[in-house]
């Protein structure tokens, strides 16, 4: 059987042994069809790049915006600011294990329960724990988590949150 290839037709048994026909079909189109599909798959290939670099670009605005408002908040000891200042805590976690900086997301999970352990504001605490949870079932520390994630469950209990404690119910 033959097939193009290049500048002519090549035996399909020749195509094998030269390791150039192993499921890539692209080497008995004719040569126009694989010519006319460059500037498209160029095209794909850059808008890829260019998505990946404003989502990068994105999260380094939101990282900035968010480090902005915790220093900002650091003065205040009022429940809603910690709660927002924890949930700020927790989205850097977040970004940074994206980003393959588990050390960093743990630093900071671990920060915030510290922080959120000093306060008289329970739904505080069980939201740090069950945060910094999150970040250690990601990282594949499951026995450590499963045991935040107990304490997460205890704490929301106590305070009558069954609606926080849910979702961690079912993981445990």
């Amino acid at each position: 059987q033959l097939v193009h290839q290049g500048d002519g037709l090549r035996r399909w048994s020749d195509l094998h042994q030269l390791g150039l026909r192993g499921g890539d079909d692209r080497h008995h189109l004719p040569e126009e069809h694989r010519l006319r599909q460059r500037p498209r798959l160029r095209e794909q290939r850059l808008l890829r790049r260019l998505h990946r670099e404003r989502d990068l670009h994105e999260r380094e605005e939101r990282l900035r915006e968010l480090r902005a408002r915790i220093t900002s908040s650091l003065g205040s000891e009022e429940e809603y600011v910690l709660r927002h200042r924890l949930e700020w805590w927790a989205e850097i976690a977040q970004i940074d294990l994206t980003r393959g900086n588990l050390d960093e997301a743990l630093r900071i999970g671990h920060e915030a329960v510290t922080i959120a352990s000093n306060t008289d504001f329970v739904d505080a605490r069980g939201r740090a724990a069950a945060d910094l949870a999150d970040v250690l079932r990601q990282a594949g520390r499951f026995l450590e988590s499963d045991a935040l994630s107990r304490e997460a469950i205890r704490l929301f209990e106590a305070k009558g949150n069954v609606v926080l404690a849910s979702p961690y119910s079912c993981s445990s």
